[in-house]
């Protein structure tokens, strides 16, 4: 998986409002993962046929696999366009923060299924 590119479309909560999706593109190099998401309005419920937002989301973690198997915990580290949730630190200060993303799946010959959803090789 070295160097390769996998993207699918998926469901997350974005801030307080509902569900939105997003077009999610994980690269790996070596034994880390960037992950980039972009959230998207799919048209007409044809994934092929979708605009971006222009907010969109950018993390990266280390992979852990075995055989098949692969899991991976992305912390974020750029947004553009995007809004934060405030939160108050141990120091009494106020920080910007986004939740980190786990992905647990497999393998499979067509690309990877993380979290029940299909991502394909670009």
């Amino acid at each position: 998986m070295n160097g390769k590119s996998f993207s699918g479309f998926e469901e997350d909560v974005y801030f307080d409002s509902p569900k939105e999706i997003f077009q999610t593109t994980l690269t790996f190099k070596n034994d880390s993962v960037l992950v980039l998401k972009k959230l998207v309005r799919i048209i007409d419920k044809d994934t092929l046929n979708f605009k971006l937002k222009g907010s969109n989301y950018q993390y990266k973690g280390l992979v852990k696999r075995e055989k098949t198997r692969i899991e991976f915990v992305a912390y974020p580290y750029k947004c553009k366009g995007c809004q934060h949730s405030i939160v108050m630190s141990k120091k009494d200060l106020w920080k910007k923060d986004l939740d980190n993303k786990t992905y647990r799946g497999f393998v499979t010959k067509n690309g990877l299924n993380l979290n029940g959803i299909n991502f394909k090789p670009e």
